[in-house]
């Protein structure tokens, strides 16, 4: 039985679309996931929630060392323990929402056994255990997801398990779990010293073994300076890039205004850090700033001064000056208060010191540093950056493939516009954009204020909750139960002054022409050369006279038949033909043939029902309106 979850999705009968997930909750703080996929290595996370999960997958859950349920959706269906769970609870998940029961706890027990004897090689197969580094993924993954983030965790977990790695990211997270790992054996090396070994075998051993633990240490803002120096010396020896000289090991030892938050610690684990760098670019703690008194500091020198600060920072009134105004140039408040600004002014310099610490530990990523150049453009990411936006939020889209430097410069941009999205989520949603091309993407950006406007002008329907801050934009473009066209949306983008003109027509009919212009009902040709058609949005009627004069000759008689068939608008009769999709070949099966029959019987012919749309019914059709009979 050990062997069967890794070699059931080999089975023959084996549906090669679906993957067998199965999440361990034995201990519920050691919880994980494996998923198992036709043809492919299995996929192993330290989380429970595992990030490659689809709907289709057959998903076991085991909460006891020989036994599973089955998770469907959302609810749990608990399987009899009788020695026979497993194979019950993949039946029953194979068999959900199928007519006909194919799949038997007893057939995929044959299976099984079937395929174990035409493979021999499994005779000599031990399951694998975990190398040491992925069971130390598996012994830190909570305090690793604590630091980081779940989507970094899932990283880290994917390229430990072996996927590419083409940045070499979360090298000094990897050396800590090595050391790790090592110090698990070196327990276990000591436990069996009574071993029948001689005991220089055990001695080489040791000489690849840590000769001690590492230290765990969450992120703190309390002044370092106050634990002990032993206990700090290790996490730095930890996870430091090597190696760590002493003399800057002492002086890092030493800084009491050193503030070790969780996005330094981030940086330090994904990308690195030598300790001359967190030395130069370290954020503060609250003891390095002293704000200036005039009855305090007005009457000493230099020399005393420097003497009473002991290497604070004095922060005096052209200080507090120049972040008022900075301040309302980039969230348009004001502020003033003079501990309000105090606060504001080592908020800005914690972010700054965070940032210029990202760019030094960047320096050995060519590509990456480039990449980060341009979120930081933005003054949102970079005044706020381990403040209210967290460095894990940039450091997902520094390391995401799919978003394209051009891409990045667009969210630098967009994220300007964001600010009260920091402040109120510590998060800027850009899941959004994946919808859209860069071309049309950058033009929304750059358009958001109009866009607005035109979304408002429309009375589209208030924004639901739990939808994305972009909701509007999405379904501004999007007809409705379909994606946004990317070839559609350029074509709005590039006809001039759309936007004013339509807002110059009355909202019902401008209501109607966008429908028409978003909608899949009319092709893009059709779209592109009436908006080409100088003077066509002066009115509702200019508009359809020029779209209906770039229909072809076949679809615009078949528009015209249906519009006095059912008595409704040329879009409307657009939308009801749009609901099939006929074929361009087939004698007899054609869109005029179609309209022809319709015209002469008052009735859908029978064989036009099987060319309706993915989700169309002949039941949502009836919205449409019954057919006028024609006169005598």
């Amino acid at each position: 039985m050990e062997l069967v979850p890794a070699i059931i999705t080999r089975l023959a009968n084996w549906p090669q679309n679906r993957s067998l997930l199965i999440i361990d909750e034995i201990t519920a703080e050691r919880s994980w996931s494996v998923r198992f996929t036709p043809g492919e290595v299995e996929s192993v996370y330290p989380m429970s929630n595992h990030p490659g999960q689809s709907s289709t997958d057959i998903v076991l859950r085991r909460t006891a060392q020989n036994h599973y349920s089955l998770v469907l959706g959302d609810r749990i269906e608990e399987i009899a323990r009788d020695g026979d769970c497993f194979f019950n609870g993949i039946a029953r998940g194979l068999n959900e929402g199928q007519a006909q029961q194919t799949f038997s706890m007893q057939g995929l027990r044959h299976a099984a056994a079937d395929y174990v004897d035409q493979h021999p090689e499994l005779n000599q197969y031990m399951v694998s255990r975990a190398s040491g580094v992925r069971q130390a993924l598996f012994e830190n993954a909570p305090w690793l997801e604590n630091l980081l983030d779940e989507e970094a965790l899932s990283e880290l977990s994917r390229i430990i398990y072996g996927g590419p790695n083409p940045y070499r990211l979360f090298q000094p997270t990897q050396d800590y779990l090595r050391l790790y790992a090592n110090s698990v054996g070196r327990r276990t090396l000591f436990a069996a010293r009574e071993a029948d070994l001689p005991p220089e075998v055990l001695q080489e051993i040791g000489r690849y073994l840590s000769p001690r633990s590492p230290e765990q240490l969450m992120p703190s803002s309390a002044p370092y300076y106050t634990r002990e120096n032993q206990t700090l010396r290790q996490f730095f020896q930890d996870t430091l890039l090597g190696p760590v000289e002493d003399l800057h090991l002492t002086e890092l030892l030493n800084n009491e205004f050193l503030r070790l938050s969780q996005g330094v610690i981030h940086i330090m684990l994904e990308y690195g850090v030598r300790a001359r760098q967190l030395t130069d670019h370290h954020p503060k703690n609250q003891l390095a700033y002293v704000k200036f008194d005039q009855a305090r500091h007005g009457h000493l020198d230099d020399n005393q001064l420097e003497q009473l600060l002991d290497g604070a920072y004095l922060v005096d009134r052209d200080d507090l000056d120049q972040v008022k105004v900075r301040f309302e140039r980039e969230t348009g408040r004001v502020i003033d208060d003079d501990s309000e600004l105090m606060e504001q002014y080592i908020y800005y310099d914690r972010a700054e010191n965070t940032r210029d610490l990202l760019i030094a530990s960047l320096a050995r990523f060519p590509d990456l540093l480039r990449r980060a150049s341009l979120l930081l453009r933005s003054a949102v990411i970079s005044s706020n950056l381990d403040g209210m936006l967290p460095v894990n939020v940039v450091a997902r889209w520094l390391r995401n493939p799919a978003l394209s430097e051009r891409r990045l410069r667009v969210i630098s941009e967009y994220a300007d516009t964001r600010y009260k999205e920091v402040v109120r989520h510590g998060d800027i949603d850009i899941h959004w954009m994946r919808l859209f091309d860069d071309s049309n993407l950058q033009n929304i950006v750059t358009h958001q204020q109009v866009l607005t406007t035109f979304w408002e002008f429309l009375e589209r329907p208030p924004v639901k909750a739990g939808e994305v801050n972009q909701a509007p934009v999405i379904r501004l473009f999007s007809a409705p139960g379909q994606l946004p066209s990317n070839t559609r949306v350029n074509i709005l983008f590039n006809t001039p002054s759309l936007w004013s003109s339509l807002q110059r027509l009355p909202r019902h009919h401008a209501v109607q022409i966008w429908d028409d212009l978003i909608g899949p009902h009319y092709s893009d040709s059709a779209i592109r050369l009436t908006l080409r058609r100088p003077g066509v949005l002066r009115s509702a009627l200019d508009f359809v006279l020029a779209l209906r004069g770039n229909l072809g000759s076949v679809e615009a008689r078949a528009n015209r038949m249906v519009m006095e068939l059912f008595s409704i608008g040329q879009g409307r009769a657009q939308q009801y033909l749009y609901n099939f999709n006929f074929p361009a070949n087939r004698l007899g099966h054609s869109l005029l043939d179609f309209v022809t029959y319709l015209e002469s019987h008052m009735a859908v012919p029978d064989w036009a029902w099987q060319y309706l749309r993915r989700g169309v019914t002949p039941e949502s059709l009836k919205p449409f309106a019954e057919m006028k009979p024609k006169p005598e």
